[in-house]
This record gives structure tokens, sequence and C-alpha cells, in this order.
């Protein structure tokens, strides 16, 4: 099954709910419990990315969505160069295919287009077997000066 990573829309927000539902209910991945997955949950994430950060998807040939990553700068005025809330959700049937890594690398290329923006966040990611692990990340860009 080939995909394609393109820019969210408003008009995903169906898709993206799937895919977080079925992650959540998978376990071991997304923070969020699937009952806390909500329409007004995926509505806000999208409509924050889509306003003032980044929001892919990864799409399959039919039109499904099959992954989600989404950031936008933190609301605190000292913080606000700084890409944070970020999101990454695979539906457990597309995983293990490269698909989030090619989503984590496409944000982090966007937001290399921006010159001021600092893509900083801790992402925090149990993996299914017991094991857990964390993963620190700071990109630094260039910011002139």
């Amino acid at each position: 099954m080939s995909y394609r990573l393109r820019p969210s829309s408003l008009a995903d927000q169906a898709g993206i709910h799937q895919v977080y539902r079925a992650a959540a209910r998978q376990g071991g991945g997304l923070l969020r419990r699937e009952d806390e997955i909500t329409d007004a949950y995926i509505r806000h994430n999208l409509e924050n990315s889509l306003r003032i950060g980044i929001s892919l998807v990864a799409e399959a040939e039919d039109g499904l969505i099959l992954a989600e990553i989404h950031a936008w700068p933190s609301e605190t005025r000292q913080l606000g160069h700084c890409l944070t809330n970020l999101t990454l959700a695979v539906d457990p049937a597309a995983q293990g295919r490269g698909i989030g890594r090619a989503l984590l690398a496409h944000l982090i290329a966007a937001a290399k287009a921006n010159p001021n923006s600092v893509l900083s966040n801790s992402i925090a990611a149990r993996i299914i077997g017991g094991r857990s692990i964390s993963i620190s990340l700071w990109a630094s860009f260039s910011r002139g000066g």
C-alpha cells in the first residue's frame, strides 16, 4: 500500500479521529486513552496547528488517512518561537512501514523552512511489549544574529 504525505485540512478531521482512536485502542503509544479522543480534541489540534503551526497527514491511495503529526508554537510569550504540542499517531494497521519517521522528517523540514522557529519537544513513547523509551528532540534552526 503506497501513501503520500500532505498538509492536513479541516476536511481530514474524521480520518484523523479514526487514526487516533485506533492508536489509543492499541495502547502503549499515545498518552490519551481511546475515550479521551473526542471530536473536540481532534478539532482543537487541527485548528491550532493549521492556524499557527504545522499539521501533516499520510494518506493512502484510496484517501484513507494512515497517520497524522502536528505541532504549534507555545502560547508562552518567551517560548513562542518553539513548536510544541507535538503529537504523532499512526494507525496500527499502517505501523512498521516508516510512515511515522517520514512524517517527523517532513515536520522538521517544514520547521526549518521558518527561520524564526525552534522545534523543541520531549517525546515520551511507550513501546508495546513493556519497554519504554524517551526521546529528547531539540532541533535549533537559524534565527539570525
